[in-house]
């Protein structure tokens, strides 16, 4: 949604253009609310700490952009959603050692 003027421009046929940018947010919002039920249910068999921290971190993260999912108006907006999944994933990727130990 950050870029729709550009795909709009180029003629891409990305999500917001094909359905609309409300049914895209409710399409985020999905996965957003999937990917909490997955930490939910991770949550049962985690002992080992610091993935616990990190699945609390990001469970935390996740709750913050759907409230911010709900007030973005303008592309400026999204940006702030972008970052958010950004450090999300370097988070995961440096995360990585941690479930080494934990197996």
């Amino acid at each position: 949604m950050i870029g729709l003027k550009g795909d709009l421009i180029v003629g891409e046929k990305s999500l917001p253009i094909v359905i609309g940018i409300k049914k895209t947010k409710y399409v985020i919002l999905a996965l957003m609310l999937s990917a909490l039920g997955c930490i939910s249910f991770l949550f049962q068999g985690i002992i080992y700490l610091p993935i616990v921290g990190y699945f609390s971190i990001a469970s935390i993260f996740i709750i913050v952009s759907i409230f911010l999912l709900n007030k973005s108006k303008q592309a400026k907006d999204y940006e702030k959603l972008n970052l958010i999944y950004k450090l999300l994933l370097i988070f995961g990727i440096l995360s990585i050692p941690l479930v080494g130990k934990w197996w």
